[in-house]
């Protein structure tokens, strides 16, 4: 005959160490989930076609914290009115910047678009000249130029890194248009 039995104490404590096991994935799951999971509903069509009206996209929120933002790469912003919007950027701090006869030219330079960005029209030709950006600031255009409020608008003007919220990486709704984004 046992004195002591030892199994409902052997239970009790692998009941403890899965409930701690629960406690930190699900902490984990939380964490990562704010950093890489914020979500943003797109209002309008300057992004299309890669980001279309009411289409929810997932946010990094920790990619600017590690490194700057890359030209082509889509940057989910705060503009000095509060409202939050994506653009896609395209002139770096320090560059030089102008539009002229719908070409888009850094430090004097043409830059090729990639296909997935529709060309400005010579109708949207002009821009208030060359605009050198400082060395906190980014030049941003919607995918749909012609249809976006963006650096050639004075609501929006130039981004400074700091009002950058993240990175849309995917689009997850509608589900069944869920895809990762250029």
């Amino acid at each position: 005959m046992k004195l002591y039995d030892d199994s409902n104490s052997r239970r009790g404590l692998h009941a403890l160490i899965m409930l701690m096991h629960i406690v930190t994935v699900a902490a984990c799951v939380l964490f990562l989930g704010h950093i890489f999971g914020s979500r943003f509903s797109m209002d309008g069509s300057s992004m299309s076609p890669q980001i279309e009206d009411e289409e929810v996209v997932l946010i990094n929120r920790a990619v600017y914290v590690i490194r700057d933002p890359e030209r082509f790469e889509p940057v989910l912003f705060e503009t000095e009115n509060g409202k939050r919007t994506i653009k896609r950027v395209i002139g770096l701090p320090g560059e030089t910047v102008k539009i002229v006869e719908g070409v888009i030219y850094i430090n004097d330079a043409p830059l090729d678009l990639p296909d997935y960005m529709i060309p400005l029209a010579n109708s949207t030709s002009s821009s208030a000249g060359a605009v050198t950006l400082p060395g906190d600031s980014y030049y941003v255009l919607g995918d749909n130029p012609q249809f976006s409020e963006d650096s050639r608008s004075p609501t929006i003007g130039l981004i400074k890194k700091k009002d950058m919220i993240g990175k849309p990486w995917s689009v997850i709704l509608p589900i069944k248009k869920a895809r990762f984004i250029p």
